[in-house]
């Protein structure tokens, strides 16, 4: 699945089995991270907070069934795009990997931003989200604005084929 991704390749989302295991497989990216935990616990009150974490392994699981289940079952509502670096550019990622790029104001604002190589990301979207998400080439200012963004959204680390790429993102998300 991965791979296919890599290959600008989502024909995989047709088959139901493979359906469900890419709704798991993304549930499980976005909420695995240091990040996604650190986020989750805070929403609990300081006296429960500690149970939270000692049972965060389990919470976890039921966010991952529950998303992906609901991603699976309204996957006909869910297209994705593909979005290529420009010429001499490439895309970073970080230790939180996925993120939804539209504020979720309504249940269908979901736009997942996923960095798969250097030169593709996938956005696995709700096809009431903007056209501004669709399989394209990206302007130069464009993937330097995600790449600034995939830099503040890291809580440790960022990842790049070069640290110029890293150097870049980080100095573009400071103008």
């Amino acid at each position: 699945m991965l791979n296919s991704l890599k290959q600008r390749d989502a024909s995989f989302w047709k088959d139901e089995k493979e359906a469900l295991n890419f709704s798991n497989f993304i549930g499980m990216q976005l909420m695995r991270t240091k990040r996604m935990k650190q986020k989750y616990l805070e929403g609990f009150p300081d006296q429960r907070r500690d149970i939270a974490e000692r049972t965060w392994p389990l919470l976890r699981t039921f966010a991952v069934t529950g998303m992906g289940w609901s991603l699976f079952a309204q996957r006909q509502e869910f297209q994705f795009a593909f979005l290529s670096a420009p010429e001499g550019t490439e895309f970073i990622t970080g230790d939180q990997p996925i993120r939804n790029l539209v504020l979720p104001a309504q249940s269908n604002d979901v736009a997942l931003y996923y960095p798969v190589s250097p030169k593709t990301a996938v956005v696995f979207k709700h096809r009431d989200v903007s056209s501004a998400f669709e399989t394209r080439t990206l302007l130069r200012d464009e993937l330097f604005g995600l790449n600034a963004e995939t830099d503040r959204h890291a809580l440790e680390a960022t990842f790049g084929r070069s640290i110029d790429v890293l150097a870049e993102a980080r100095n573009y998300s400071t103008i």
